[in-house]
């Protein structure tokens, strides 16, 4: 019995593989505060894990579970930063050969190696759920916003280059603080060069966004990407006691 509970630890996914340190270190040092790219992080994974998630492959497959009004998940089509109705009646690949970036809210349950990740990032986040991105060449799917959620983001398919910009221009936002979302504008100011951090994301790459930074991504010219936010999700209370006790 112990034999197979190790093995089952040995295939279990966890944070400290995503973030390329322990989990003590990344929130004593690094949550809420900056953010890390980490290079190469998710082929730390074990193998069974990185096999299940969603790929170009598959991607098929998890817009059609997402698409079941019997499943939590849901299907957000994207066009010029902007969601869209008029592709009514015309599939989800023939929206996204159209230009359109596709976006699959709660993929946890629509992808088993989605849903794997997020029950391992519960055991240090009181919850996670994940997005997934489908975002065709040249396109950029959201403009520069901000979340009122920590964002923990897997590069899975194609390379995406992405800004983040430092100090958050609300710290720490309520969902209804969210600058670039819902007509509140991201100001000016947060956008100026001297703040801004490149980071280019490649497959198997990951990349931590604190909660309350601008950021947004763009795709090459030629290539298209494939990638999935997992967010750890505390939003209820102030600001850096929100940390995960586990850790404080």
């Amino acid at each position: 019995a112990s034999t197979a509970k190790r093995q089952r630890a040995d295939e279990e996914a966890s944070l400290a593989q995503l973030v390329g340190t322990s989990a003590e270190e990344f929130f004593s040092t690094v949550w809420e505060v900056a953010p890390t790219l980490c290079n190469g992080a998710m082929q730390a994974l074990p193998a069974s894990v990185r096999a299940d998630l969603p790929s170009f492959e598959n991607m098929l497959s998890i817009l059609q579970a997402a698409s079941d009004p019997n499943v939590s998940s849901g299907v957000l089509v994207l066009k010029d930063q902007h969601p869209i109705e008029d592709f009514e009646g015309c599939s989800h690949a023939a929206a996204y050969l159209d230009g359109c970036s596709l976006v699959v809210n709660h993929a946890e349950s629509a992808s088993a190696g989605t849903a794997h990740l997020c029950r391992a990032l519960r055991h240090d986040f009181p919850h996670a759920f994940g997005n997934l991105y489908l975002t065709p060449p040249a396109a950029q799917a959201v403009d520069a916003h901000a979340d009122d959620r920590d964002v923990i983001v897997l590069q899975l398919e194609g390379c995406k280059h992405w800004t983040v910009y430092r100090d958050a221009p609300i710290p720490f936002p309520s969902r209804d603080e969210q600058v670039g979302k819902a007509g509140l504008p991201v100001p000016p100011s947060a956008l100026a060069d001297e703040l801004a951090e490149s980071y280019t994301l490649r497959a198997g790459d990951v990349l931590y966004v604190p909660r309350g930074f601008v950021h947004e991504a763009r795709t090459e010219p030629d290539a298209p990407s494939l990638h999935a936010v997992n967010v750890a999700i505390e939003a209820r209370g102030g600001h850096r006691s929100r940390r995960t006790r586990k850790y404080s």
